[in-house]
């Protein structure tokens, strides 16, 4: 009667390919599309619609010309447009992605939301445009600010996450099983 039984499998560690940075940059090329997608119809990173805009921003917008006034951080398109701003390689299995370098202290702002406060004119005699709720303009020595409710825009959203992560899954089993 046999009593041993060889389970063991050899595995060539040299055979694997831990370069997976080829699936990292696609993968940051998923999320900045995600990103572009879901901002063009106002949605959040949670993939819910953002919080309104006041009846002032969309009449600010619209008197500007911008598309779609309505839709939050879309109209001039500078939190809209993300990059990545440095690829995976086989040395530096990284990816990044951001917005544009003088819109991220604004994206902060939006991420996290403002809390009221005062805006007091420094440079000049009066604030100037301001605009009530008819979008009518005026100019004030200061104006109460009535902060910016947070409108998580930035991020991947759970179901890129969820399809990045099987992606990534897949390729590493497929590189094991070679192995």
């Amino acid at each position: 009667m046999r009593t041993k039984i060889d389970i063991s499998k050899k595995f060539d560690l040299n055979k694997i390919s831990f370069d997976l940075s080829g699936e990292i940059n696609e993968s940051a090329k998923a999320i900045v599309k995600d990103h572009d997608k879901r901002l063009s119809f106002g949605q959040g990173v949670n993939g819910k619609q953002m919080a309104a805009l006041k009846p002032s921003t969309i009449h600010s917008k619209r008197n500007s010309g911008y598309s779609k006034p309505r839709i939050p951080l879309y109209a001039t398109g500078t939190m809209k447009n993300i990059e990545i701003t440095k690829k995976a390689n086989k040395a530096s299995q990284e990816a990044r992605i951001a917005p544009d370098e003088d819109r991220r202290k604004i994206g902060a702002y939006h991420q996290e939301g403002i809390k009221p406060h005062k805006i007091v004119a420094k440079n000049a005699k009066v604030l100037y445009p301001l605009f009530n709720s008819k979008g009518k303009k005026f100019g004030a020595k200061s104006a109460d600010h009535p902060g910016t409710p947070a409108r998580e825009w930035f991020g991947i959203s759970v179901e890129v996450e969820k399809n990045l992560l099987k992606r990534m899954g897949r390729q590493i089993e497929r590189r094991l099983k070679n192995a």
